[in-house]
């Protein structure tokens, strides 16, 4: 089974599914004068066209255009700028005219302006951002209770792609708890529930997991029931072997049997998702400092053409294996590992055993503390 599933565009989709308020279809246009990210009007009434005005300013990318921006395209930044913008007037409305009829849906203005920005333009320094706000809207009892399980979906996903997603500050499982009490409040006996609970790594729902399995079999959205799926297995994985052989693309013969006695850090990357390069560089410096002392840098790369691959190992002077075999997200390192993030570090001990799929978030300190295992 497949279990990656992109975040990027999914998150959106189910905000919209939600709340209903897809925009026009239509391109973007490169606007001549940059949206300010401040409001100039002085009072509500004007503060709010303002917002309205900013808001339809960058419909989303539907039909032919739909999608992500090209990283490379220079028009890219400059979107991702305005939607800020159109997010932080927004903001600012709601914050200066807090009790304004129009408050609310301006606190709505903002996620959707700064989800569309994620996933259009790569924004993934937006993402606590999107988190707090779609965790408000949440509690707030004045929202519909439709779009208040949206938010409920949204904030499951990034919680479940937190590790890429999220600052490290997050204390996702202390934060999902407090979000547990408002569902069994707003939603008694919804599914939810139990989902939220794995994540917050609730030990009292540790005996439930056979029922949980069975409550993720009928969700309608694929994506959501997968993500769960592969969470559930990432947990089930701790402390199992990694058994993987394979080939290299520069022919080397990589088995993780015979590279028991080293530390393991695994990269999942891919140049068709941007932002999964920034660990491969990471990665690359701590093979540097560390190899010497047992640390053995992998890459499983989801590309469907090798030669991009190849030019950026060059580039960059990347000299430890890659997996690859073409198959983009059927990618056997992937499937094997349940992994469902590009930009994914797993790290596995020196007895061959995984030990955490988030290596990522605190990399060094990680790596430093399994070589001093023995």
């Amino acid at each position: 089974m497949n279990y990656i599933v992109q975040f990027f565009g999914f998150s959106f989709f189910l905000f919209t599914f939600a709340i209903g308020q897809a925009q026009d279809s239509k391109a973007y246009e490169k606007e001549d004068v940059p949206l300010s990210h401040h409001l100039e009007a002085r009072n509500a009434i004007d503060a709010w066209k303002e917002v309205e005005k900013a808001s339809a300013r960058f419909p989303r990318l539907t039909g032919e255009t739909a999608g992500s921006w090209d990283p490379a395209d220079p028009r890219t930044a400059h979107v991702q700028s305005q939607l800020v913008a159109v997010a932080d007037r927004a903001e600012e409305f709601y914050t200066t005219y807090p009790r304004d009829v129009h408050a609310l849906n301006a606190q709505e203005r903002e996620l959707d302006a700064l989800l569309q920005a994620l996933d259009e333009t790569y924004a993934t320094n937006q993402s606590g951002r999107i988190y707090a706000r779609a965790t408000a809207l949440f509690k707030d009892r004045r929202v519909d209770n439709a779009k208040r399980h949206g938010m409920c979906n949204l904030i499951f996903m990034l919680a479940l792609t937190k590790r890429g997603l999220l600052p490290t500050t997050n204390d996702i499982p202390r934060e999902l708890q407090n979000d547990i009490h408002v569902l069994e409040t707003a939603f008694p006996g919804a599914p939810d529930i139990g989902y939220f609970s794995v994540l917050a790594e609730d030990s009292k729902f540790e005996k439930q997991r056979p029922l949980l399995r069975e409550l993720a079999a009928p969700l309608p959205i694929v994506g959501y029931r997968l993500l769960f799926e592969a969470t559930l297995k990432q947990k089930e994985m701790i402390g199992k072997p990694w058994e993987f052989r394979f080939n290299a693309v520069d022919g080397r013969d990589v088995d993780a049997a015979k590279l028991k006695g080293n530390v393991i850090a695994v990269v999942f990357w891919g140049l068709t998702y941007p932002i999964s390069t920034t660990n491969v560089m990471r990665l690359d410096n701590l093979q540097s400092k560390f190899h010497s002392q047992g640390l053995q840098a992998i890459g499983a790369n989801v590309d469907r053409d090798s030669e991009p691959m190849k030019a950026f190992l060059r580039t960059n002077k990347i000299e430890w294996p890659q997996y690859w075999d073409g198959k983009e997200l059927g990618n056997r390192v992937f499937e094997n590992t349940a992994v469902t993030r590009a930009g994914t570090i797993l790290l596995i001990d020196r007895r061959g055993l995984i030990r955490k799929y988030d290596g990522d978030e605190d990399l060094e300190a990680e790596a430093e503390a399994l070589l001093k295992e023995q």
